[in-house]
Protein backbone atom coordinates (compact mmCIF):
# COMPACT_ATOMS: atom_id res chain seq x y z
CA UNK A 1 0.00 0.00 0.00
CA UNK A 2 1.28 3.45 -0.88
CA UNK A 3 -0.86 6.54 -0.33
CA UNK A 4 -0.46 9.16 -2.81
CA UNK A 5 -0.05 13.17 -2.08
CA UNK A 6 -2.83 14.59 -4.97
CA UNK A 7 -3.30 18.77 -4.87
CA UNK A 8 -7.32 17.71 -4.88
CA UNK A 9 -6.23 17.10 -1.46
CA UNK A 10 -5.50 20.38 -0.13
CA UNK A 11 -7.78 22.12 2.26
CA UNK A 12 -6.07 25.55 1.01
CA UNK A 13 -4.56 26.18 4.76
CA UNK A 14 -0.86 25.82 4.08
CA UNK A 15 -0.05 24.73 7.43
CA UNK A 16 -2.34 21.66 8.03
CA UNK A 17 -1.99 20.52 3.84
CA UNK A 18 2.06 20.25 4.58
CA UNK A 19 1.30 18.69 7.92
CA UNK A 20 -0.99 16.13 6.13
CA UNK A 21 1.77 15.68 3.20
CA UNK A 22 4.39 14.77 6.07
CA UNK A 23 2.05 12.62 7.35
CA UNK A 24 1.25 10.75 4.24
CA UNK A 25 5.07 10.29 3.40
CA UNK A 26 5.56 8.43 6.90
CA UNK A 27 2.53 6.61 7.09
CA UNK A 28 3.99 5.08 3.64
CA UNK A 29 7.70 4.99 5.40
CA UNK A 30 6.13 2.52 7.79
CA UNK A 31 4.56 0.25 5.78
CA UNK A 32 7.94 0.36 3.38
CA UNK A 33 9.87 -0.49 7.09
CA UNK A 34 7.37 -3.38 8.24
CA UNK A 35 7.13 -4.71 4.85
CA UNK A 36 10.94 -4.71 3.87
CA UNK A 37 11.50 -6.63 7.17
CA UNK A 38 12.86 -3.42 8.96
CA UNK A 39 14.28 -4.14 13.01
CA UNK A 40 11.30 -3.74 15.50
CA UNK A 41 13.29 -1.10 17.48
CA UNK A 42 12.97 1.04 13.61
CA UNK A 43 9.39 0.32 13.03
CA UNK A 44 8.27 1.51 17.09
CA UNK A 45 10.67 4.45 16.06
CA UNK A 46 8.18 5.16 13.38
CA UNK A 47 5.48 4.30 15.55
CA UNK A 48 6.67 6.99 18.43
CA UNK A 49 6.96 9.66 15.59
CA UNK A 50 3.70 8.91 14.30
CA UNK A 51 1.84 9.22 17.22
CA UNK A 52 3.51 12.24 18.33
CA UNK A 53 3.16 14.04 14.97
CA UNK A 54 -0.50 12.85 14.92
CA UNK A 55 -1.48 14.99 18.36
CA UNK A 56 0.84 17.56 17.01
CA UNK A 57 -1.28 17.66 13.77
CA UNK A 58 -4.93 17.27 15.55
CA UNK A 59 -3.93 19.64 18.02
CA UNK A 60 -3.26 22.47 15.45
CA UNK A 61 -6.23 21.44 13.14
CA UNK A 62 -8.63 21.94 16.92
CA UNK A 63 -7.06 24.78 17.49
CA UNK A 64 -7.68 25.90 14.59
CA UNK A 65 -11.31 24.67 14.17
CA UNK A 66 -11.84 26.45 17.75
CA UNK A 67 -10.47 29.85 16.40
CA UNK A 68 -13.25 29.85 13.78
CA UNK A 69 -16.48 28.25 16.04
CA UNK A 70 -16.08 25.23 13.17
CA UNK A 71 -19.84 23.62 13.23
CA UNK A 72 -18.23 20.24 12.71
CA UNK A 73 -15.26 20.61 15.86
CA UNK A 74 -16.84 17.73 18.00
CA UNK A 75 -17.02 15.32 15.03
CA UNK A 76 -13.06 15.72 14.10
CA UNK A 77 -12.11 15.35 17.73
CA UNK A 78 -13.52 12.44 17.59
CA UNK A 79 -12.38 11.21 14.48
CA UNK A 80 -8.96 12.39 15.75
CA UNK A 81 -9.04 9.91 18.83
CA UNK A 82 -10.18 7.15 16.94
CA UNK A 83 -7.24 7.81 13.95
CA UNK A 84 -4.99 7.94 17.74
CA UNK A 85 -6.66 4.53 18.68
CA UNK A 86 -5.91 3.05 15.84
CA UNK A 87 -2.40 3.41 16.22
CA UNK A 88 -2.20 2.77 19.63
CA UNK A 89 -4.54 -0.53 18.49
CA UNK A 90 -1.14 -0.79 15.46
CA UNK A 91 1.84 -0.54 17.96
CA UNK A 92 -0.17 -3.19 20.35
CA UNK A 93 -0.76 -5.84 17.77
CA UNK A 94 2.96 -5.47 16.00
CA UNK A 95 4.19 -5.63 19.38
CA UNK A 96 2.07 -8.83 19.89
CA UNK A 97 2.48 -10.81 17.13
CA UNK A 98 4.69 -9.04 15.02
CA UNK A 99 4.83 -9.10 11.30
CA UNK A 100 1.93 -11.30 9.41
CA UNK A 101 -0.13 -11.01 6.54
CA UNK A 102 -3.44 -10.14 8.71
CA UNK A 103 -1.27 -7.57 10.92
CA UNK A 104 -0.11 -6.15 7.96
CA UNK A 105 -3.71 -5.84 6.22
CA UNK A 106 -5.37 -4.92 9.63
CA UNK A 107 -3.06 -1.90 9.88
CA UNK A 108 -3.35 -0.71 6.27
CA UNK A 109 -7.04 -1.17 6.39
CA UNK A 110 -7.33 1.14 9.26
CA UNK A 111 -5.19 3.84 8.17
CA UNK A 112 -6.66 3.68 4.62
CA UNK A 113 -10.27 4.04 6.08
CA UNK A 114 -8.85 6.88 8.08
CA UNK A 115 -6.88 8.40 5.22
CA UNK A 116 -9.96 8.05 3.20
CA UNK A 117 -12.92 9.67 5.75
CA UNK A 118 -10.99 12.16 7.64
CA UNK A 119 -8.55 13.84 5.30
CA UNK A 120 -10.82 13.05 1.93
CA UNK A 121 -14.40 13.88 3.23
CA UNK A 122 -13.80 16.11 6.63
CA UNK A 123 -10.92 17.72 6.31
CA UNK A 124 -11.99 18.76 2.68
CA UNK A 125 -15.15 19.71 4.26
CA UNK A 126 -12.78 21.60 7.00
CA UNK A 127 -11.13 23.27 4.08
CA UNK A 128 -14.41 24.64 2.16
CA UNK A 129 -15.91 25.97 5.47
CA UNK A 130 -12.58 28.09 5.98
CA UNK A 131 -12.69 29.54 2.59
CA UNK A 132 -16.44 30.13 2.10
CA UNK A 133 -18.16 31.12 5.35
CA UNK A 134 -15.13 32.18 6.70
CA UNK A 135 -13.21 34.24 3.96
CA UNK A 136 -10.11 32.96 5.22
CA UNK A 137 -7.66 33.83 2.23
CA UNK A 138 -4.23 31.72 2.75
Amino acid sequence: MKLIWEKSLEIGYPDIDNQHKELLERINYFFESVNSGATKEEVIRILDFLEKYTNDHCKLEEEIQRKYNYGKYNQQCIQHQVFRNHLQDIRYIYESYGVTGAVINYMQQKILDFWNYHIQKLDKDFGRFLKEKCKVTI
